[in-house]
């Protein structure tokens, strides 16, 4: 939903030729179903949260476990840099246009001469040079969050946090990603993969029907290994195919598909594999390729 956008959280399951997409229905969650979770979605206990009139009042106590999840994998999984930008927070006190406060704690209140793109000459704090040279950083992150972010005018507050938070985990997700990986994939296409992964965590294939029925490959019980039909002049049993799972597991792991030949294919499914171990993982693991 972050990645294809609609008007309505029920239009992702219409009929309507123009506004129908397949997917939603292929990951076994009903319209009304997930509506209900959406209706119904809470972090935290409210029977045991704090008035506001108490002392141990927490404003965040709805997303509490949430925050306390991602501050916790944040700091395991990232130490920052020696120059960080706290998103427009950075005390001196300075005049510009108006009064700017700054905080620090690598700066004193040294001034130093700048040159703006104009050659106009401007005195500023050493700690506003050093914040506008970083800052980009903000305004990147704030960039990659608007493209794929999930939003509903509708939300209640602690909601609309909640999903920002996520959206900042998947940002957050795929810098580390890009950082640590040989492979690079673009924020959208990294989403689609983080997607495509919670729903087969949770059991949930997508399938997407072949030309010979309306299952899946780990629909039903009619698959069954064949020799492949001959063509030309090769007879049947010695018309080869590449092995799928052989192929696209050196492409999984290496980036580059093995070329592993057989003689025997899934008829159902219309693909080629190696008899035994590949054409049973084929048909009973979501993720076949590890």
């Amino acid at each position: 939903m972050c990645l294809v956008k609609k008007p309505s959280l029920r239009d992702y399951w219409t009929s309507e030729p123009i506004l129908r997409t397949t997917y939603t229905k292929t990951v076994g969650m009903s319209r009304d179903r997930f509506l209900a979770i959406f209706t119904m979605l809470h972090l935290n206990d409210n029977e045991r949260r704090v008035a506001r009139d108490q002392p141990a009042y927490d404003p965040l106590y709805k997303i509490k476990p949430f925050l306390n999840i991602l501050t916790t994998r944040f700091r395991d999984l990232y130490t920052p840099d020696e120059n960080l930008t706290i998103d427009e927070a950075i005390s001196i006190k300075w005049r510009d246009v108006r009064d700017v406060y700054l905080l620090s704690t690598a700066h004193d209140d040294h001034i130093v001469q700048t040159t703006s793109k104009g050659e106009h000459q401007k005195i500023k704090p050493i700690a506003v040079v050093d914040y506008n040279k970083f800052k980009i950083g903000v305004d990147k992150s704030d960039r990659m969050l608007s493209y794929y972010s999930f939003q509903r005018k509708s939300l209640k507050w602690w909601k609309r946090l909640f999903f920002h938070l996520f959206d900042l985990a998947l940002v957050n997700a795929h810098i580390l990603h890009h950082k640590k990986c040989v492979k690079k994939l673009t924020l959208h296409k990294f989403i689609a993969k983080v997607a495509e992964s919670l729903v087969m965590s949770v059991g949930m294939e997508m399938t997407i029907p072949s030309r010979l029925s309306t299952g899946g490959r780990l629909v039903g019980r009619d698959h069954f290994p064949h020799r492949i039909p001959g063509t030309g002049s090769k007879q049947k049993g010695h018309t080869q195919r590449t092995c799928k799972v052989c192929a696209d597991r050196g492409k999984h792991h290496t980036g580059k598909a093995t070329q592993k030949y057989t003689t025997i294919y899934c008829a159902r499914c219309d693909v080629g594999l190696c008899i035994g171990n590949c054409f049973e993982i084929y048909h009973t693991r979501a993720n076949y390729w590890e």
